[in-house]
């Protein structure tokens, strides 16, 4: 009898699982077309911000695919985040120095490609020489493209003038000009009692695609007191998108998508898996310890509910939930007996 009730609970654990993965297809990877173009627009190298002798080489860059559709950027691309990288290579060609990703901002809704901004920076300690033809390359990830292409910009001498934070600061607010040229919906840049600033946009923007950039040049930014106001009872996808944003330059995300590689999965379906794994353990655990399954499956909602909010992402919301009630009708139906 004691061997029935096993192979019972074996089998709630692999159909569970097997379950599971019916749902996860939706995170499956999926080779992406080529883009029309792809260039570096125009760059800049700004030193002497932080400490003398540090460098910071900050870029517009485009990704471009013709005549795309909001829709089509979600729906027929990976985010940039993933299928694109930005490298800078020294002035051999061969050297890397630096590598970076695209920052995806949802306001601008294209999943990170067509125009943005991105940076390298080089403390003084690594003696970065100026005034050089260093390489600023995109590359696509062969990951998610049949053929992967690459194309470089080589830095020239106009690229190292009028470094200051000053200069910086004027570069910056003419790089949002062209960004508003791209996105008009989403200003970047907003008149204050100090000058042109960036806005809250603005900021919420470059503080993520270049990271640092409020210590390289302050000058940017406005700050003031405000009183705190009451909470708006409206609600919108808003803190979801924002999560989902934060999770693309996690190292949680950028282990799954290591792992997910070698699985031929995305990284959000490792992470589903995962927590499916948890959940469904917590409850094994809790009826092996003999305290029944009902404490099991207070974990295993917490486990799911914790999951979903981490990764931000709807579907993998809708799939937490499912896994979870899943889970739930499982250990009742194969585990739910006291001895």
């Amino acid at each position: 009898m004691a061997g029935v009730q096993v192979v019972r609970k074996l089998f709630a654990v692999l159909f569970a699982a097997a379950l599971a993965l019916t749902w996860l297809p939706v995170f499956a990877q999926a080779t992406q077309p080529q883009p029309t173009s792809m260039e570096v627009l125009s760059a800049h190298a700004f030193t002497n911000l932080v400490e003398t002798g540090d460098v910071s080489i900050v870029f517009r860059w485009s990704v471009h695919y013709e005549g795309y559709s909001e829709a089509e950027y979600s729906d027929n691309l990976s985010p940039a985040s993933l299928a694109i990288l930005f490298n800078m290579y020294d002035t051999d060609g061969t050297t890397l120095l630096r590598t970076t990703t695209p920052y995806v901002y949802a306001p601008f809704e294209t999943n990170g490609y067509e125009q943005g901004m991105a940076s390298f920076y080089f403390p003084a300690s690594e003696n970065l020489t100026t005034d050089q033809g260093y390489f600023i390359q995109i590359a696509q990830n062969p990951t998610y493209f049949t053929s992967a292409n690459t194309t470089s910009y080589t830095m020239t001498g106009t690229d190292w003038q009028d470094d200051t934070e000053a200069d910086m600061a004027e570069w910056m607010l003419g790089q949002c000009d062209y960004l508003l040229a791209e996105y008009p919906d989403v200003t970047l840049k907003t008149a204050t009692d100090i000058g042109i600033v960036f806005s809250t946009l603005g900021a919420q923007y470059f503080l993520a695609a270049i990271p640092g950039i409020q210590t390289l040049c302050p000058a940017l930014f406005y700050v003031q007191d405000i009183l705190p106001e009451e909470m708006p009872t409206s609600y919108d996808s808003t803190l979801q998108d924002q999560y989902s944003i934060r999770m693309q330059t996690s190292d949680i995300k950028r282990g799954a998508d290591r792992l997910g590689t070698h699985l031929g999965l995305q990284g959000y379906a490792v992470l589903g898996f995962g927590f499916l794994i948890a959940c469904i353990g917590t409850g094994v655990y809790t009826m092996k310890k003999g305290w029944g399954l009902e404490p099991g499956l207070v974990g295993a909602s917490i486990i799911a509910v914790a999951g979903a909010v981490l990764i931000g992402n709807a579907v993998f919301t809708i799939v937490m939930i499912g896994t979870l009630i899943a889970v739930i009708a499982l250990m009742f139906t194969f585990v739910g007996r006291r001895a």
